[in-house]
Order: C-alpha cells, then sequence, then structure tokens
C-alpha cells in the first residue's frame, strides 16, 4: 500500500519524501447510502508506529534544510505515538522559524496548544471538545476562539461550522464567511482543502482575509463532487470571487452538529 501511495504522489507530480515503517499504509472508505444521501465514514486504526519510527520522523523534520515557511500538522495520531508529539514538533518549528499550521482534534489538540501554532482549524464539535462548552450562539464560539488566541495559544483561529460558514479570529481581527452556495455530493477532503487552500495563499503573500477566503471556496468546491474528487483551480478561482466576509457579530447562532469541514 506504500508504495501504491507513493505511485499517485508520484503521478501528480508532487514532490515527497517516504519515511518507512514496518506497518502498512491504512486504509480508509466511505460509503454513501443512495436513498437517503447519508454519508458513513469508516476509519482504520492503522499500524502501531514505534518509539524508533516516530522518533526518525522527529529527527527528520528537525533536519530540513531550508526549514519550510509553513509546517502543517493535520489528522490523527498513528496507535504508538505520543499524545504531545505535535507539540514536540511545534516547538522544534518555531525553533527554525517555521509557522505551523495544526489541524488536529481531542488531547492532541489540547496538549500542542502551549507550544503555540499559528493557525489552529477546528471544527465546532471539536472547539466544543477542546473548551468543555456547548457552544450553542456564535457569541459563545466567538468568546471560545478569542480567548485561544489571547493566552497566546494561535495567532489565527478558523472556526469551521459546517452548514453554517465559517470564522476567522486573530488578535485584531473578526470575520465570519457563510457556506459557499453548492450543491453537497461528498464532506471528503472538503477540510483539507479549506486547509491547504489557506497555507497555499499565505504562502504568496496573501494576507489572512484573503487565504480565509480561498479557503472558504476551496472547501466549498470540494463538496461539489463526489467521493474523493477535489475542486479545480478553476473552481476554486470562481467560488472565491463569490465569498465574502462580514462581521461575525451579524450571526446569531451556530448549528449544534456539523459536518466535518
Amino acid at each position: 500500500m506504500a508504495e501504491r501511495l507513493a505511485w499517485l504522489l508520484t503521478a501528480e507530480g508532487l514532490p515527497f519524501e517516504q519515511l518507512r515503517i514496518g506497518g502498512e499504509t491504512r486504509e480508509n472508505f466511505s460509503v454513501t447510502e443512495t436513498s437517503t444521501h447519508r454519508e458513513f465514514r469508516f476509519v482504520m486504526p492503522g499500524p502501531v508506529v514505534s518509539e524508533a519510527e516516530w522518533q526518525h520522523c522527529l529527527d527528520r523534520l528537525d533536519g530540513l534544510h531550508p526549514a519550510p515557511l509553513y509546517l502543517v500538522l493535520s489528522g490523527s495520531l498513528p496507535l504508538g505515538v505520543p499524545e504531545d508529539f505535535y507539540a514536540r514538533v511545534i516547538r522544534m518549528a518555531k525553533a527554525h522559524g517555521s509557522r505551523v499550521v495544526l489541524d488536529t482534534s481531542g488531547p492532541t489538540l489540547r496538549l500542542a496548544l502551549p507550544s503555540a501554532p499559528y493557525l489552529i482549524k477546528p471544527s465546532l464539535n471539536e472547539l466544543r471538545q477542546l473548551t468543555g462548552l456547548t457552544l450553542e450562539t456564535e457569541a459563545d464560539c466567538l468568546r471560545a476562539a478569542r480567548e485561544i488566541v489571547q493566552a497566546r495559544h494561535a495567532d489565527v483561529v478558523a472556526l469551521t461550522l459546517g452548514a453554517g460558514g465559517a470564522m476567522l479570529v486573530t488578535q485584531d481581527d473578526v470575520a465570519y464567511a457563510s457556506s459557499v452556495a453548492t450543491s453537497v455530493h461528498s464532506t471528503i477532503g472538503a477540510g483539507d482543502s479549506f486547509v491547504g487552500a489557506m497555507v497555499w495563499a499565505l504562502n504568496w503573500g496573501a494576507d489572512v482575509r484573503q487565504a480565509f477566503r480561498y479557503s472558504m471556496a476551496a472547501a466549498g468546491a470540494a463538496l461539489g463532487h463526489a467521493g474523493t474528487e477535489l475542486g479545480s483551480a478553476a473552481e476554486i478561482e470562481r467560488y472565491y470571487q463569490g465569498v465574502s466576509l462580514s462581521s461575525a457579530a451579524s450571526v446569531v447562532s451556530a448549528p449544534k452538529d456539523e459536518p466535518r469541514t
């Protein structure tokens, strides 16, 4: 399976480095029920990663030269990897001058925050888990996000609210974007598209609001495709033109449950 993944990356023309482990790359799959259009995801636990293997990953990240301007840490940690792994990577990356973008949840997110990543992208449910609060209203969400920023646990919080849009919170700014108007065929890849587009835009010099608009456009483009197909560059640019930002105070409430974006 690892060789298959490497082949797919090569076919896309993406540079990568393979860090081999003893176990096989995990496979996940999704099922869409045609009668209700509900989506079911089956996420496998994957192999256990040994201490020597995850330490090798840390050493390789520490030795990146030149250090990346942005480093994205995304997803749950494999079995065997300590819950503070992302916290260790954040401290290491910041020492080399990299900005870390963190997209994870649960104890891994909680333990990473004191190391102060540059940007975090929780969903509404993930922010609820982090804070232990119900976060019933937009004001509750804004307050929770601001507390993270004011505590210097992140410079930027990009909070996704599923069908309710998304909220951007920094020390000096708050912005809200409505969900892109599109027919939802699948939510697979929308969250990763959100993060990827934001980092891509920031990397070429966009300000955080402009990057936020691109993230909404990329997520919306992904939602319009079935399965694992994502939005094209042309689609993202088209959606970007329709993304407008407003004061988050104009939002009345946030939904209790939302698709993972």
